[in-house]
């Protein structure tokens, strides 16, 4: 930025009304502005998650962000966010890597009844533990970017609540060896509550997603995959359950369902076929406040997942969570939480056993928030965690040990 913008900014500054400053956070009008300022240092004791050669490191780890907020009338509102990320490696340098966060929300209610809601977040990373699907965990350096947005229109009125969705999830590869990995989703869906009690509902929910592997079907890629072999599909997952409100001591949603996943092609680049497949899902996550002072959370999920192995199509990953969280001495938090998960890979190789792995979760922490001179916008924070999977394949295996100081300053 040239001198000529850095004046116009600082004139703006002085220029706010000194209200702006008020109840903690920057305040223009209906806009609240907060900046924040983050710190960790970790102890990781396998960066790569590796079953032998294990390598230590420390990790420092610097975000910045901003959020910017308006609030309409009601429940109206328009919210934005970015962080960046500078992550450095101690000895293992060539990890080094930036990443960019944003994120945009926004609702409109009319006065009878109808609403348009939108989200959408973005992240630019090249982290060294892969994606959602586990491609390339154990790698270095895996450039890629992806946005995945969702708008819904509905209708709200007593006890009926009914909505009408679009998402998309767009993610490329910035390395042309994992550019097969290449999607571009598109998602439809249904939803409809209906409430029973006064914080509780009733909820159906069908879920259309059309996965679409762009550079699979166009044959740009390294693996010689074309539009005759992609992994494309159609997944109908349909759920019904119950939807907690969130000013009740139970919040969340709990949801079972079934999925059905339909491929396009009969076999894939290595001449295995492709098998339909329908299985049982889940998506539940509830809090609980015990007290003011005490809350639980559960987690339990069971979902389906293309595979990047050679030897599978796709992978379900069934999974539980606890956790709960105690303030005491009002400045001092206390967390705990583990965690089980089943990998389960559906092997289309005749010539292997088919994956399974067991991943065991267990952390632990403590925070302090200052609330005297600083008024309540400086948290310490040392954690530890610790992961293990164990796998009938042996080099899949592995243990991590994580230590984390944190520090998060938020105004």
């Amino acid at each position: 930025m040239d001198s000529k913008g850095q004046f116009l900014i600082i004139i703006a500054i002085l220029l706010l009304p000194l209200n702006a400053f008020a109840e903690g956070n920057i305040r223009i009008g209906r806009i609240q502005i907060h900046p924040g300022l983050g710190y960790e240092l970790t102890h990781d004791s396998n960066i790569f998650k590796e079953s032998e050669r294990e390598r230590a490191d420390f990790i420092h780890t610097l975000r910045p962000g901003v959020l910017a907020k308006y609030q309409g009338d009601g429940d109206n509102f328009l919210m934005a966010s970015y962080d960046l990320g500078a992550i450095r490696y101690a000895e293992y340098t060539d990890n080094d890597y930036i990443e960019h966060n944003g994120m945009i929300s926004g609702l409109y209610r009319t006065p009878v009844g109808f609403y348009g809601r939108f989200d959408n977040i973005f992240s630019h990373t090249a982290d060294p533990l892969g994606s959602s699907n586990s491609y390339r965990e154990n790698d270095p350096k895996v450039r890629r970017w992806f946005n995945e947005g969702v708008l819904g229109l509905g209708y709200e009125r007593n006890r009926l609540r009914v909505e009408a969705n679009y998402g998309n999830h767009y993610e490329r590869y910035l390395e042309n060896e994992d550019s097969w990995q290449n999607r571009n989703d598109h998602q439809y869906g249904l939803l409809g509550y209906y409430r029973i009690l006064p914080r509780t509902s009733l909820l159906a929910q069908y879920r259309l997603t059309d996965i679409n592997y762009t550079n699979q079907n166009n044959g740009d890629n390294t693996r010689g995959i074309d539009g005759d072999t992609s992994q494309d599909a159609l997944f109908h997952q349909f759920f019904i359950g119950l939807n907690f409100d969130p000013t009740g001591k139970v919040n969340g949603e709990l949801k079972l369902g079934i999925g059905h996943k339909d491929y396009v092609n009969d076999k894939d680049w290595n001449d295995e076929e492709y098998e339909d497949v329908t299985t049982w899902l889940a998506e539940t996550d509830l809090d609980w406040a015990m007290s003011a002072k005490t809350k639980f959370n559960v987690k339990f999920s069971r979902s389906l997942k293309d595979s990047t192995e050679s030897y599978a199509t796709r992978f379900t990953t069934t999974a539980f969570g606890l956790g709960v969280r105690h303030t005491f001495f009002e400045q001092f938090t206390a967390y705990a939480s583990s965690g089980y998960s089943l990998d389960e890979y559906d092997n289309t190789s005749s010539t292997l056993d088919s994956r399974h792995d067991k991943t065991f979760t267990a952390a632990t922490g403590i925070e302090y928030q200052f609330k005297n001179w600083i008024k309540d916008w400086l948290t310490i924070g040392l954690g530890y965690n610790f992961e293990n999977r164990v796998s009938n394949f042996d080099d899949e295996e592995f243990k991590d040990h994580r230590t984390t100081l944190n520090f998060l300053a938020a105004f």
